[in-house]
C-alpha cells in the first residue's frame, strides 16, 4: 500500500499529548481548575491554527499545475514523478495490476485532475482529490481479494524441486521452493502463476481462488534449455556462450566399451577418437587438434573429480556427459584445461522411488578390414624377382618341407572376442534422503588370442538433507581389475612373419628344461633364419613371454561433501576427493623351445627365466570451497561463482627383477616362486642377481578462480570467469599463472523486429575468447624444480684405522631452467546456433582458433643440460554439428 500523511492525524497526537499533560500536572500538585484553564487556551489556539491552515489549503487544492515527459514507464512511476515536485500525495494498492501498465505522457503546466484523467484513459483506474492534495486512486473493476496459497513442485518422477521460481504473473511478487519442493505466497484470489526452473519448461496456473496448488513439471524439450553441467555448476545451454555438447546415459550404456570416453567417437563435432583395439586401453583423444607435445588427453571430471582415466567409471552409472570444447567454458579449470575438459555425473536415486535394475549385455567383436598381406604363391614371385634384380640363384628354401605353408598370420593370431557386461543397482529416495548402489561385472576379450579383460566395480553414493539449510553426502567407487597384457606386439610380427610359416605346432621329445627329464611337448615353429632374422619372430613364440603375466589393479575414488544454504540466493559448498589407486604386476619369462623348420629339429628359444614385480602407488587428494549467489531482478539474471581449490598428485614407482647368474638352476615353473622375495629358496645355492629401481614424482597445485554468467532479458549473454593457479612444478619465478576468458551472445530471436517471421525458432550469434594453462612435460622427464640424482664417481677416503673408505657420489641429473613457465594456449570462437522449421532442425557452426605458446618439446635429460627447445603449436578449424532432424 502507498500511504501519505493527513492533519487530523497530527491533531489527534496532539490532543492525545494535552490529556497525558493534564494527568502529569494533577499528580504535580497544580490546582486542577488552572490546568483546565491552560489546556482549553491551548486547545483554542491549535483550533485557529488548523482552520487558518485548511482554508490555505482548500485554496490551493488541486490548483498547482503538473509537467511530465515520461517514456514507456509504469502509471505507479508517473505517480511518483508527481509527488516528487512536491505538491501532490497518492494512496492506491500496489498489488493493482493496473497500477503497472507502461504509459507515454508527455505534459506542461496542465491541472493534476487533467493530468490523472489523462493518464487513466483506456484502463479502470479511477481517482479522488481529498483535502491536503491527497490523492487516492482505485480501482473500477471488482476488487480482488488476496488469499495465501500452498503448494509443492516435482519433476516428472515425483522428485520435490528446491530454487523453483513462483511468481504472480504480471508482477514482482514471487518467491522460490524450499528443499523439499514447498512454498508459501500470499496472491490475489483471480490471478495467475507462473512457475519456472531451470531445465524444465515453465507453466501457467490459474489461482482460482485455490489455497493448495502443486505442479509437476516436465523436462525441457528445446536443445537450448537444456541443463549442462559445467565447471563447479550447471546451467541451462541458452545462458551459456560457449561450445558445449551433451551426451545422455542412455547413449552411452547402450554401447559395448569397457571406457566410456570411446562410445563418443563419431558424435562431437570437433572431437576425434581413435578406440584401442587391447582392452582396457584408453582410447586416444583430441578435443580440437594437438595443443601440447607433451599431453593430449583432456581432463574427465567425475562428480567433481579430477583425473586423466576413467576406466573405473561404469557406463551404465552414468547419467550424462558434457564435452567442453571453448575458452568461456574451460578458463575456470586453470592450468588443467588446455586439452578440453568432460565432465561426467553419475546416476542419483529419483525422489519418491525406490528401483530394482539389473542389465547384462553379450557379443563378440571381430578384425574386420583387415590388412592384405601376400600369399605364398605372391611371396614367392616377389622373392624371385628380388633375386634376379640382385644377381642371386639360391632360392633353396622352397623345398624345405616345413616351409610349404600358406598361413594368414593376421587370421592366425586373431580371434572373435566375447564382450559381457553386467550391472545390478539398488535405489531408494525420500524427500530428506537419496541412496544409490549399484555393481557390475565385465568381460571384454581382445580381438588378439589369449587378451582377456575381468573387472568388476561397485558404486555407492548418499544424499541426506540435514535440514532446510544443511545436506551432505558421500561417493564411493571401488573397482578390481585384472589387465590383459598388451598384444600389438603380436599384431605386428604377423604383419612381417612370411606365410610359408606354418602356425601349428608339432609334437617333439625334448629335454626337461626344469629337470633331468626327458618330455613330450607341442611346439611352434620358429622364422627361417636365412630369410627372416632382424627381430621377426614367430607370435605364438613371442606370446610365450608374455602370457605368464599378472596385473591386478585395485582402484577407489571418493568424496565426501557439504553444502549449506547460507541466505535465499546464497550458498556454500566443500568438498574433499580422493583417488587412490595399487597396481602390482607380476610377470614370468619361462624357458621354451621351438623347431627349426629348416632342420626340423627342436631349438632353445629362451634359455634364462626372469621374474619382474613392480608396484605403483597413486595418491591424488583434491579439495573444493565453492560460494554461489544466483538471483534475479527485474529482467536481470546473474549467477556468479567464487572458490579455492587444491589438488596433489604423487605416484610411486617401485620395480624389482630378479635373473638368475647360473642358467642351470632357473627360477621354477611355479606360481609360489613368482616373487622377488621367494628367491632364493632353499634347493638352490648360488645368487640371484637382483635389481631394484624407485621413482617418485609429486606435484602439488593450487587455485582461485570467479565466474560470472549474466544476462538481460534472456536477449544479451555475458560470460566471464578468471583463475590464478600455481604449481610446485616450476621454480619460483613462474609458478604461478593466471588466465581468462570472457564470452557474449545475442539471441536474437527475442528481438521484436524477428517477431513477425516464422522461419527461425531460435537464432543466436556467439563468441568467446580466453588464454588456458598447461603444465604437461613428456612422459618420463623430471619436472624442472625435482631433478634426480646421478651417480659422479667415487670419494677416496683415509680411514684412520687402516686402509681405505669408498663413497659414491652423486650430482643432479640436470640444471632446472628458471625460465621454464606454463604453457599458455590462447584461443577464441565465433559461432551460430539455430533452431527452425518448428524446431525440426537443430543447427550449429562454429570457428575457432587456438594457439599454444612455449610448448615443451621433445627434449633430452643430459648433464647439465637445461630443459629447453620450446615450440608453438596452432590449430584452427571450423565445427558443423546436426543433432537430430525431425521429421
Amino acid at each position: 500500500m502507498h500511504f501519505a500523511t493527513a492533519a487530523p492525524v497530527s491533531l489527534f497526537i496532539i490532543t492525545h499529548k494535552f490529556k497525558s499533560m493534564k494527568k502529569m500536572l494533577t499528580i504535580g500538585g497544580i490546582s486542577p481548575h488552572a490546568v483546565k484553564k491552560a489546556l482549553l487556551f491551548m486547545k483554542l489556539t491549535f483550533l485557529l491554527i488548523l482552520v487558518a491552515t485548511m482554508q490555505v489549503s482548500a485554496r490551493v487544492n488541486g490548483q498547482e499545475r503538473v509537467s511530465l515527459n515520461l517514456r514507456q514507464v509504469e502509471i505507479s512511476k508517473a505517480l511518483n514523478s508527481i509527488e516528487k515536485q512536491g505538491v501532490y500525495r497518492f494512496l492506491y494498492n500496489s498489488r493493482l495490476n493496473t497500477i503497472h501498465k507502461r504509459i507515454n505522457i508527455d505534459v506542461k503546466e496542465l491541472g493534476i485532475r487533467d493530468v490523472l484523467q489523462n493518464m487513466f484513459t483506456g484502463t479502470d483506474l479511477t481517482f479522488k482529490v481529498l483535502e491536503n492534495n491527497l490523492i487516492v486512486v482505485v480501482s473500477s473493476s471488482p476488487e480482488a481479494q488476496d488469499i495465501k496459497i500452498t503448494g509443492k513442485i516435482t519433476g516428472e518422477t515425483g522428485e520435490p524441486l528446491s530454487g523453483v521460481s513462483i511468481t504472480v504473473k504480471g508482477t514482482t511478487n514471487g518467491t522460490s521452493t524450499d528443499n523439499n519442493g514447498n512454498f508459501t505466497l500470499t496472491v490475489p484470489e483471480k490471478g495467475r502463476l507462473v512457475v519456472s526452473y531451470i531445465g524444465y519448461e515453465s507453466q501457467e496456473v490459474a489461482i482460482n481462488n485455490q489455497s493448495v496448488i502443486n505442479v509437476k513439471l516436465s523436462t525441457a524439450k528445446k536443445v537450448m534449455d537444456e541443463v549442462v553441467v559445467i565447471g563447479y555448476g550447471q546451467a541451462t545451454k541458452r545462458d551459456l556462450t560457449g561450445s558445449i555438447v551433451k551426451i545422455e546415459g542412455k547413449e552411452i550404456a547402450d554401447k559395448p566399451n569397457t571406457n566410456p570416453v570411446a562410445s563418443l567417437q563419431g558424435k562431437v563435432a570437433g572431437v576425434y577418437i581413435v578406440n584401442n583395439g587391447t582392452p582396457g586401453q584408453n582410447p586416444d583423444i583430441r578435443i580440437r587438434g594437438t595443443g601440447s607435445i607433451a599431453s593430449i588427453s583432456p581432463l574427465y571430471v567425475v562428480d567433481g573429480v579430477f583425473t586423466y582415466d576413467i576406466n573405473y567409471v561404469n557406463p551404465q552409472d552414468i547419467e550424462s556427459m558434457e564435452v567442453l570444447k571453448d575458452p568461456s567454458s574451460l578458463a575456470i579449470f586453470g592450468n588443467q584445461g588446455a586439452n578440453g575438459v568432460i565432465i561426467i555425473t553419475t546416476k542419483r536415486a529419483k525422489a519418491g522411488q525406490s528401483n530394482f535394475t539389473f542389465s547384462t549385455s553379450t557379443g563378440y567383436k571381430q578384425l574386420v578390414n583387415k590388412i592384405k598381406l601376400a600369399n605364398a604363391t605372391q611371396f614367392n614371385t616377389l622373392f624371385a624377382q628380388e633375386n634376379a634384380n640382385n644377381g642371386v640363384t639360391n632360392n633353396g628354401y622352397i623345398s624345405i618341407p616345413d616351409l610349404q605353408n600358406n598361413t594368414d598370420w593376421i587370421d592366425a593370431v586373431t580371434r572373435k572376442g566375447i564382450q559381457s557386461a553386467n550391472n545390478l543397482s539398488i535405489a531408494n529416495s525420500t524427500d530428506n534422503n537419496k541412496f544409490n548402489f549399484s555393481i557390475g561385472y565385465t568381460l571384454d576379450q581382445g580381438m588378439v588370442v589369449k587378451e582377456q579383460l575381468e573387472r568388476i566395480t561397485a558404486t555407492i553414493n548418499d544424499e541426506c538433507k540435514i535440514n532446510r539449510w544443511l545436506k551432505v553426502g558421500v561417493n564411493f567407487t571401488a573397482m578390481r581389475e585384472n589387465l590383459p597384457y598388451d598384444a600389438t606386439g603380436q599384431l605386428g610380427l604377423a604383419r612381417q612373419i612370411m606365410p610359408q610359416v606354418s602356425a601349428k605346432t608339432k609334437s617333439f621329445k625334448v629335454p626337461n628344461l626344469y629337470g633331468n627329464d626327458t618330455i613330450t611337448q607341442n611346439l611352434y615353429s620358429t622364422t627361417y633364419s636365412a630369410l627372416q632374422n632382424s627381430g621377426v619372430q614367430n607370435p605364438f613364440l613371442d606370446q610365450q613371454n608374455r602370457i605368464y603375466n599378472s596385473d591386478i589393479l585395485y582402484r577407489y575414488v571418493g568424496s565426501v561433501y557439504a553444502e549449506i544454504n547460507l541466505m535465499k540466493h546464497l550458498t556454500f559448498r566443500s568438498a574433499v576427493y580422493g583417488d587412490f589407486s595399487s597396481e602390482n604386476h607380476r610377470q614370468y619369462t619361462p624357458l621354451y623351445y621351438g623347431y627349426d623348420p629348416s632342420t626340423d629339429a627342436p631349438v632353445i628359444v629362451n634359455a634364462q627365466t626372469k621374474v619382474v614385480q613392480g608396484l605403483t602407488d597413486l595418491r591424488n587428494m583434491q579439495t573444493d570451497n565453492l560460494l554461489t549467489y544466483k538471483n534475479s531482478f527485474q529482467n536481470h539474471n546473474l549467477t556468479v561463482i567464487a572458490g579455492a581449490t587444491s589438488y596433489s598428485h604423487n605416484i610411486g614407482y617401485n620395480q624389482m627383477w630378479v635373473v638368475p647368474t647360473d642358467n642351470s638352476q632357473p627360477i621354477p615353473f611355479d606360481k609360489r616362486f613368482w616373487y622377488p622375495s621367494a628367491w632364493p629358496y632353499t634347493e638352490v645355492t648360488n645368487d640371484p642377481n637382483k635389481t631394484y629401481s624407485y621413482n617418485y614424482q609429486p606435484n602439488f597445485t593450487a587455485g582461485f578462480f570467479g565466474r560470472a554468467l549474466y544476462n538481460y532479458d534472456q536477449k544479451y549473454y555475458l560470460n566471464a570467469s578468471v583463475r590464478r593457479d600455481g604449481s610446485s612444478s616450476f621454480l619460483p619465478a613462474h609458478q604461478w599463472g593466471t588466465y581468462w576468458t570472457v564470452g557474449a551472445a545475442w539471441e536474437l530471436t527475442r528481438e521484436s523486429f524477428m517477431a513477425g517471421q516464422k522461419t527461425f525458432d531460435f537464432l543466436k550469434l556467439k563468441g568467446s575468447a580466453g588464454t588456458l594453462g598447461d603444465q604437461a612435460v613428456p612422459t618420463g622427464v623430471y619436472y624442472p624444480s625435482y631433478p634426480g640424482l646421478l651417480a659422479n664417481g667415487q670419494t677416496v677416503w683415509v680411514n684412520p684405522a687402516g686402509g681405505f673408505i669408498t663413497n659414491t657420489t652423486y650430482k643432479k641429473a640436470y640444471i632446472a631452467n628458471p625460465d621454464l613457465h606454463w604453457e599458455t594456449v590462447h584461443q577464441y570462437e565465433f559461432g551460430v546456433e539455430l533452431e527452425a522449421f518448428q524446431r525440426r532442425l537443430h543447427f550449429e557452426a562454429t570457428y575457432f582458433r587456438r594457439k599454444t605458446d612455449g610448448a615443451m618439446g621433445l627434449y633430452t635429460v643430459a648433464d647439465g643440460q637445461k630443459l629447453e627447445n620450446l615450440v608453438d603449436i596452432e590449430n584452427k578449424g571450423q565445427e558443423l554439428a546436426l543433432p537430430g532432424i525431425s521429421p
